[in-house]
């Protein structure tokens, strides 16, 4: 059969081409990966609700967050002089109203939204964007603060320079963008993160969108010219690599449901270690830790389920942050673009038509092409960024990687290699069969027929197909993952794959047992 799928990140040129089984109707993501926060309120399952312990060296500097008790309401007064309804004073006033919390099983605090007041909050965040036009980001000082920012908290002082480059980021960067770096005055930074966290209790859906700058603080290398360097740099092909500070604050606010999806540039796995659902990432272009989705070379091409789901994505996002990458065209980009140009469909464009999203946040301590259509730009590295937007939030220790018992990102899932999962023989999920996953040393496996072997036109896989046997020949806590051989080519599987098939979160499994026998699920 064929799948259509793209043949270079860098451009949006289709082709087709074949894999082994049948592709599935919709993307390998269930239904309940397009979570909206207006089922803010709904149970999710307790996987991955314990966050690994990040660095170590940040969380030593990292005081013990606790809840903040609802402030009281002060008394009126006929002298009180209010904003007017929509207003950006009235806009920000709300904001600084602190949400409720309650309680859950581990202490931790759940966030409580108020749907009805935050669509209010979100309506006059999309009035005042609809009069916001875009800011030229090499010459417009306000590109360094955003569009929502200027229009609901005006001008503010600029960033300092705290390295600095004549180099271009990229060699197809804009002629005006160099690799500085900047960094938010604190109070500035501190306003920052308080629309910031705004933002994302008035999106009906946001997005991540991520790329190698933010697994740079767990030593693993980046592309780009930058102040820790660029190509080479770093441990490269990190599979022991732990999450940052900033990847468990964002599996924090995936348990929160206040992040919905998550469109992965990088191959690390970070993401799933920290404890975000394999189920609600996109790894569009491929992963050190799944088999049926090798990392895909510019001479190969994406999955195709992958390319339609990002696709969606980048249509239907309200908010979109951005963190770790540079900008400069690869096709993916578009879930940046897209969401920026919808935050602007108003007046600003002579249109009668309101803006139909919050738009994209930037944090990143260099300049990019797209600052000047961001509604809030950030720049500070990452970890910082979301250590503050913890605090703001009143966040436990789980957010920051301080869950008791957890040494390592292993220590979050099943212990057991031998679960009972709801699929079938050839590892797609089943309402009607279960069977048993065993990833113990010694047993015969092979790679899902659904894959990309194929697309991704790595050499070392040239000779594998799902009908080739392998073995699974250990469990690795180091680096999380389950180590099998197929066909002679060593692969690895993360251990959190046990955990996603036990709750039926993907349609087809990675990879599937030989011979392996169906039994009836119990009603």
């Amino acid at each position: 059969m064929t799948v259509t799928g793209y043949s270079d990140p860098m451009f949006n040129e289709k082709v087709t081409w074949s894999v082994d089984g049948t592709k599935p109707r919709t993307p390998n993501r269930p239904a309940a990966a397009q979570r909206s926060s207006s089922a803010a309120g709904s149970d999710r399952p307790s996987s991955g609700e314990s966050v690994r312990a990040a660095s170590r060296l940040i969380m030593e500097r990292l005081p013990q967050v606790k809840p903040k008790a609802k402030p009281k309401a002060a008394p009126r007064s006929s002298s009180t002089v209010r904003a007017r309804p929509g207003s950006p004073a009235a806009v920000m006033a709300a904001a600084a109203a602190k949400p409720a919390y309650s309680a859950v099983a581990d202490k931790e605090v759940e966030l409580v939204i108020d749907r009805k007041a935050e669509d209010v909050r979100r309506s006059e965040i999309l009035t005042a964007l609809a009069d916001m036009e875009n800011f030229d980001p090499g010459q417009d000082p306000r590109a360094f603060h955003g569009r929502a920012f200027s229009a609901l908290l005006g001008e503010a002082e600029l960033p300092k320079t705290v390295w600095k480059s004549e180099e271009k980021p990229r060699k197809n960067s804009p002629d005006w963008l160099t690799a500085s770096e900047y960094l938010d005055q604190p109070e500035v930074l501190q306003k920052k993160v308080k629309l910031l966290a705004t933002l994302l209790k008035a999106s009906h859906r946001t997005l991540a969108y991520t790329g190698a700058g933010l697994s740079v603080a767990a030593g693993i290398g980046m592309a780009a010219v930058g102040s820790k360097g660029g190509a080479g740099t770093g441990m490269g092909v990190a599979t022991a690599g732990e999450p940052t500070l900033a990847h468990c604050v964002m599996a924090e606010l995936n348990r929160q449901n206040l992040l919905h999806g998550w469109v992965q540039q990088n191959h690390d796995g970070l993401p799933q270690k920290a404890g975000y659902r394999q189920e609600e990432i996109n790894e569009v272009h491929g992963s050190w830790f799944d088999p049926s989705n090798p990392v895909v070379k510019y001479s190969g091409c994406l999955r195709g389920d992958l390319c339609e789901d990002m696709e969606n994505q980048a249509d239907t996002a309200d908010l979109v942050i951005v963190l770790g990458t540079s900008l400069t065209g690869l096709n993916a980009d578009q879930c940046v673009t897209k969401t920026a140009v919808r935050s602007r469909t108003g007046r600003a464009l002579g249109l009668s038509i309101a803006p139909r999203a919050l738009g994209s946040v930037i944090i990143s301590p260099q300049k990019t092409g797209s600052d000047g259509q961001a509604s809030l730009r950030i720049f500070a590295k990452a970890d910082d960024v979301m250590l503050a937007l913890a605090k703001e939030f009143g966040f436990g220790p789980r957010s920051i990687g301080r869950s008791r018992g957890v040494k390592c990102s292993a220590d979050l899932f099943p212990k057991q290699s031998k679960v009972l999962v709801p699929y079938d023989k050839d590892g797609r999920r089943s309402t009607t069969v279960q069977t048993y996953w065993d990833l113990s040393h010694g047993q015969s496996v092979r790679i899902s027929s659904f894959n990309n072997l194929s697309g991704a036109n790595q050499p070392q896989d040239e000779k594998i197909s799902h009908k080739t046997l392998g073995t699974v020949t250990g469990r690795d806590q180091k680096s999380c993952s389950i180590s099998l051989n197929i066909g002679g080519v060593n692969k690895r599987m993360g251990i959190w794959w046990l955990e996603t098939a036990m709750r039926g979160g993907v349609e087809y499994l990675p990879v599937v047992n030989v011979n392996a026998t169906e039994m009836p699920q119990q009603s």
